[in-house]
């Protein structure tokens, strides 16, 4: 069985007219009267003459606009167009604002202007701006496509080569010394005792769940003393910076020229954890219906070993052996943190348990 991703994504791939809608609520009127006017100013002689702004997610905790721009510059006529995003009135921004803090950092990092969509503003509260907000190049315009189905293996491998490269990137920005690296590393990580609550949460919810029932004992008393043991670690072998909801929807691809070019987004579940959560969740969310245990191993260690090497590649002071150690013993921290639809949608629940056992992430 697949799953429809539907996770809250600041970039389209495509949307029907049914599913947009035009309207004047406060931040279409912010994005109109507000928003361009400031942009359009840094862009002098152009005149832009018209403006279409369309809703195109309505996520529980973002408003995610696209915007049609035609710009008049002499007698040429050139048409933009920008993906605009905003934490919803009432919403706790603090989210929203890491991910802020991560465009800031995009100079500083190549890395990130490769990684990343073209970020043309990305601000807090200021005297221009009442909202904070992000303004991004629409990558449906340059050609990206979303990854919507389950992933096959090839496509798979390059989720988990962008992973590392975000990773990568990730521990040596922990490891930097100025000021905007700090700061995010900072907000990231002050949260732990929020993080160990909704882990014990998530521990005791999962051995209520159906995904556990008609286990054998041996295998349930195993799964609970690890998740018992896991829940009372403050900290992991290697804890960095992760995405925290990484899944294929969160991935833009495009073919050309006879190369792969990969673009990541949605940035606001960022904390500071075991790279095990984000990569056991695009690999259980994408896995197969396999219920030959031993195939699934051979594509755990296969994709690991990709990752690995990709991580080495970006940042060859990682601490390669101690990633590789801390996500194999984390795999059945990430299985857990899966939320209800995408555990749904897996139908070989006793099949991977006991794949996590074979790898040895439940001793």
């Amino acid at each position: 069985m697949d799953i429809q991703t539907n996770d809250d994504t600041n970039l389209p791939s495509s949307s029907s007219v049914s599913e947009r809608y035009i309207c004047n609520c406060y931040s279409c009127i912010f994005v109109k009267n507000i928003l361009i006017k400031k942009l359009v100013e840094k862009w002098e002689p152009n005149i832009y003459n018209h403006i279409r702004v369309e809703h195109i997610s309505q996520c529980s905790r973002n408003i995610v606009h696209q915007v049609f721009l035609s710009l008049r510059c002499g007698e040429e006529q050139k048409h933009e167009q920008f993906i605009v995003k905003l934490p919803k009135m009432g919403q706790d921004s603090a989210g929203f604002e890491n991910e802020v803090r991560l465009y800031c950092m995009k100079e500083k990092f190549l890395i990130f202007r490769t990684l990343f969509p073209f970020c043309h503003l990305a601000t807090y509260f200021s005297s221009n701006f009442p909202y904070p907000v992000v303004v991004l190049k629409d990558l449906t315009k340059y050609g990206y496509t979303q990854f919507r189905c389950k992933l096959d293996r090839t496509d798979l491998r390059i989720c988990m080569e962008v992973l590392a490269k975000f990773h990568g990137t990730t521990f040596r920005l922990q490891n930097g010394n100025d000021y905007v690296s700090r700061a995010l590393s900072y907000e990231l990580s002050k949260n732990k005792e929020k993080r160990m609550n909704q882990r014990s949460k998530s521990v005791r919810n999962f051995l209520e769940s159906i995904s556990i029932i008609g286990l054998d004992c041996d295998l349930y008393e195993k799964i609970k003393l690890k998740l018992q043991k896991i829940e009372r670690l403050e900290t992991e072998i290697a804890t960095t910076i992760i995405h925290g909801r990484f899944t294929r929807s969160k991935v833009f691809i495009k073919y050309a020229d006879g190369g792969c070019y990969i673009q990541l987004i949605d940035f606001q579940s960022m904390t500071y954890d075991s790279p095990a959560i984000d990569f056991g969740r695009i690999f259980l969310t994408n896995l197969p219906d396999e219920y030959n245990v031993s195939s699934l191993e051979e594509l755990f260690r296969s994709m690991l070993e990709a990752y690995l090497e990709k991580l080495k590649q970006e940042y060859p002071e990682v601490p390669s052996l101690l990633v590789e150690k801390d996500i194999i013993h984390n795999m059945i921290l990430s299985y857990i943190y899966l939320n209800a639809q995408e555990i749904e949608a897996i139908e070989n629940h006793k099949t991977i348990l006991d794949m996590l056992n074979k790898i040895s992430s439940l001793d």
